[in-house]
């Protein structure tokens, strides 16, 4: 069963690899598309490094980074909103905490 469920979370990280840009990119959704229960994927996620909803976020992050990084024009607001974060001030927020200084800082 182990084996398993360590299958499946390494899917749904490939998985949201793969989708970060989908606007209703959820634990739901996901399952789903892999063919799970939504418990079946909450357990793949269980006392690992981080939840499904951290990995989407990280993932959506390191996009915006190398978005701001290779693309100077785009607006931290333009940036937020193809990402699907709530707004600005939120991939900013989640930006510093992820990684220790505000987008424009990198």
């Amino acid at each position: 069963m182990a084996e398993k469920l360590n299958l499946l979370y390494e899917e749904a990280k490939v998985y949201v690899r793969a989708h970060y840009d989908e606007k209703d990119l959820n634990h739901l959704g996901i399952a789903k598309a892999l063919g799970c229960s939504s418990r079946q994927l909450s357990r793949a996620f269980e006392g690992k490094p981080e939840t499904l909803h951290a990995w989407v976020i990280k993932i959506r992050l390191l996009v915006g980074h190398n978005l701001l990084a290779n693309e100077p024009a785009l607006s931290i607001r333009e940036v937020a909103r193809r990402l699907h974060f709530y707004d600005d001030k939120h991939f900013r927020r989640a930006y510093k905490k992820h990684f220790g200084r505000l987008p424009r800082q990198s």
